[in-house]
């Protein structure tokens, strides 16, 4: 699982014992920009895909007409994907991250609770 890159970035830091310096971005993407850092609920599916670097082969999405594009990744709770059948639509607590690559994505925590909406 890959965090996203600041967080890697204020760990060295601390250890470093420079926390009180200031957060610099070497990159952004432009969803990164344009949203505020906080969380969203969001709807979201599960699809069934065979994609490469991943181990499994049920994913999760955004639903179309969100603000998130719906090839963005969601990283969520196993169980969630796993306990229901594909193409079931959840309501999610998420936050926006980025990936080290620069790629955004949106996390939900694993003991973050979800909603079934349609199964």
């Amino acid at each position: 699982m890959v965090r996203p890159r600041r967080c890697n970035f204020l760990i060295s830091l601390r250890k470093a014992g420079c926390s009180g310096l200031p957060l610099l971005q070497t990159h952004e993407s432009p969803l990164m920009a344009k949203l505020p850092a906080r969380s969203y609920i969001v709807l979201v599916e599960t699809f069934s895909a065979d994609i490469p670097g991943k181990a499994a082969n049920v994913h999760v999405r955004p639903v179309p007409g969100q603000q998130f594009p719906v090839d963005m990744e969601v990283e969520c709770s196993r169980a969630l994907r796993t306990k229901h059948p594909v193409g079931t639509i959840f309501r999610i607590k998420a936050k926006l991250a980025e990936h080290e690559a620069g790629t955004p994505y949106l996390f939900s925590h694993h003991r973050w609770r979800y909603e079934l909406v349609e199964e």
